[in-house]
């Protein structure tokens, strides 16, 4: 209750809510308020806002493909904004392919061993921004012919859904066979 309010008398009351996150790009949010008094008409007003947030998008793409065993592999991860709001501390993360070895890594990417990942720090990523990263490995030899050599990459930004991608590569290791 505000409590009596004199015959001309305004003012404003201030209400600050926490929106859970993350809430959807576009994801419109409403307020209803009344003001009623006695022996008054009770007046309302209702202010409408919409979520303007990041909308990541991750690609991964992996080449040569096939590849042969011992030979190097370039996985490529392209992503995006396409939401209407930047995305804050915006990170790629990328879990190698089984049987490889780490080479070297674009765009300042840094490889844990303990984990087997890359990392990518995009830092903010604004509205409409995109680009690509990547990195090389090295396929174990030997293989069996067929092998499928698969990476998994995550892309997360401060209150966003992360996406993921994930591409594959197939080894080919078929002797050398020679008749004399």
């Amino acid at each position: 209750p505000l409590g009596s309010l004199g015959v001309g008398v305004s003012g404003t009351v201030t209400l600050t809510v926490q929106v859970d996150a993350p809430l959807a790009d576009g994801t419109p949010l409403s307020d209803v308020v009344s003001l009623t008094a006695t022996g008054a008409t009770t007046a309302t007003a209702t202010t409408n806002v919409t979520v303007s947030n990041a909308l990541l998008t991750l690609g991964s793409a992996s080449a040569p493909s096939p590849v042969a065993a011992g030979a190097t592999l370039t996985i490529t991860l392209n992503y995006a904004n396409t939401g209407t709001g930047a995305g804050g501390m915006a990170t790629i993360v990328d879990m190698l392919p089984a049987n490889t070895t780490f080479v070297s890594a674009s765009n300042g990417g840094s490889y844990d061993s303990t984990s087997n990942r890359v990392s990518f720090n995009l830092g903010s990523l604004a509205m409409g921004a995109s680009g690509s990263v990547s990195y090389v490995v090295q396929a174990a030899t030997p293989l069996a012919n067929g092998t499928v050599l698969s990476d998994m990459a995550t892309f997360s930004a401060t209150n966003n859904a992360s996406v993921t991608a994930s591409s594959s590569a197939t080894v080919t290791s078929a002797p050398s066979l020679t008749l004399t």
